[in-house]
């Protein structure tokens, strides 16, 4: 059986091919011959420290929860974000999301998985948080899943692709508060492979993390499934205000 390390290689070899048969510009600064080229992948806007250990939102001092953590604890045990939802991090989640450039997911792939291994989490399986039925019908894939499957094959775990569904459709979060974003995506998700989750440690993964909602909300349906921890990982974050109350 193929190594997954091996898979991961021949994943980027794959991309690779692509982009000297088809050169692509720069999410960032439109170049020719990188899809994310090094300039702007340093130039996209890192999460501030400090940060709250739980959400990972940024903290105006040297706390260890923001107030919505402490108000609402999350159900998973610590999320992390590559990049604020700024500058060249925005451009790439939305080429990847509404433009259908899945090339892009190889390199934000790549700076999840040392991001990832930074954290020094004990991560056992990866699953991406699914679409609705129709959402997935309208856009064709699933861009968490994109991102999933060679964040799994770069840390040498596997991707627990069906382990969990949303079973009931929800509304898009933009334009909601904090409360109404809670509601929109309570009892949403379910587990319906136990098998691939129980007793193990599972990294979460999503695409954007504003409140932390739907992380959550997965998260809680991944636990009652049977996993023993839920860590969560995404591209890209909005910056919270953590005095914000409702």
């Amino acid at each position: 059986m193929i190594s997954n390390l091996l898979a991961y290689r021949l994943y980027r070899k794959f991309w690779q091919g692509v982009d000297l048969l088809f050169p692509p510009r720069c999410v960032g600064c439109g170049r020719v011959g990188a899809r994310f080229c090094n300039d702007c992948l340093a130039a996209a806007p890192r999460v501030p420290l400090p940060v709250c250990q739980k959400c990972g939102n940024p903290l105006p001092s040297d706390e260890t929860l923001c107030p919505l953590c402490r108000l609402h604890p999350p159900a998973f045990t610590a999320a992390r974000s590559w990049a604020l939802m700024e500058g060249s991090a925005r451009q790439a989640v939305h080429r990847l999301k509404y433009r259908r450039d899945l090339a892009l997911a190889d390199v934000l792939a790549a700076q999840l998985v040392a991001l990832v291994q930074a954290q020094g989490w004990p991560v056992e399986a990866v699953v991406a948080v699914p679409l609705g039925l129709q959402r997935q019908k309208t856009r064709g894939y699933n861009q968490a899943a994109v991102l999933a499957f060679p964040l799994a094959l770069g840390l040498g775990v596997p991707w627990a692709r069906r382990a969990l569904a949303r079973v009931r459709e929800t509304r898009s979060q933009v334009g909601l508060n904090i409360a109404a974003r809670r509601r929109n995506v309570a009892r949403a998700f379910r587990v319906i492979d136990a098998a691939a989750v129980r007793g193990k440690t599972v990294l979460l993964v999503d695409d954007v993390m504003t409140t932390g909602a739907t992380l959550d909300a997965a998260s809680r349906a991944l636990r009652a499934g049977g996993a023993a921890q839920v860590y969560a990982v995404t591209v890209a974050r909005a910056f919270l205000r953590t005095s914000v109350r409702w």
